[in-house]
């Protein structure tokens, strides 16, 4: 029992180093985690109205 204890923090750390690896791999295959795609691309801004905080229902 007292073994398998001990085994868990070295499992738990090749998980997320094997996360991590694979994700750089993708990163070496072209995927770029920054390049987000959103449906609003090219459209204008919604129009939206704030209400103040200090006055509110103006």
């Amino acid at each position: 029992m007292k073994r398998n204890v001990l085994l868990l923090p070295l499992l738990i750390f090749l998980l997320i180093a094997a996360a991590l690896l694979w994700q750089l791999a993708r990163n070496a295959q072209g995927d770029d985690p920054t390049n987000l795609e959103s449906a609003l691309t090219g459209k204008p801004v919604p129009a939206f109205r704030l209400e103040s905080l200090e006055t509110p229902g103006q």
